[in-house]
């Protein structure tokens, strides 16, 4: 328990952080059963790579990074969407979905619920305007970014978890208590 100060909240966010990953990665091998629901899964899971080499390899932290933390969550919910039927030609489509979270989230919800869903909303409303605020200087600190990209992992995983089976996070809540305990 050295590791993170003798801080069970730390230790039992880490632990979700690490079941979102297992989830997500493992997920995609088992859950997508049309070649274009793994590749936009696969594209997501590549977003929050650049996201951990960038925050991995930089003390400063620039606007830049918040595109590949967008982009992780909304190919991630666009690839379950395709999975459930949404044609590709309207997830591409600007004017039904575009960049916008909010509405990949409420047709996902709609389209095949989860557990996770509650917990969904307060980390998508973290995220900032994909299209308007990508010529914006950030005011987010370090960790909120850090915190953002979690958020983005969370949300990533759970669009995979609804479909492919893969739930380690249910363990963790099992084990540790629900999420929200301990991400607000």
């Amino acid at each position: 328990m050295a590791w993170c100060r003798g801080d069970r909240k730390i230790a039992e966010r880490s632990a979700f952080a690490f079941a979102d990953m297992h989830d997500l990665v493992y997920g995609i091998d088992r859950g997508a059963q049309q070649e274009n629901t793994a590749t936009f899964w696969g594209l997501a899971a590549e977003q929050l790579k650049l996201v951990a080499e960038s925050l991995s390899q930089s003390g400063a932290i620039g606007s830049a990074v918040l595109q590949p933390i967008s982009l992780t969550a909304e190919l991630a919910m666009k690839g379950t969407l395709l999975h459930l039927g949404v044609p590709e030609k309207d997830l591409k489509n600007p004017k039904i979905f575009g960049h916008n979270l909010n509405k990949l989230f409420d047709r996902m919800t709609k389209e095949c619920s989860h557990r996770d869903d509650l917990s969904l909303l307060p980390a998508l409303s973290k995220f900032p305007d994909y299209v308007g605020d990508r010529y914006r200087k950030t005011q987010r600190s370090r960790l909120d970014i850090i915190a953002l990209a979690l958020d983005a992992q969370f949300v990533a995983a759970s669009a995979v978890r609804r479909i492919s089976g893969e739930d380690m996070a249910s363990q963790m809540e099992a084990a540790a208590g629900a999420r929200g305990n301990f991400f607000p």
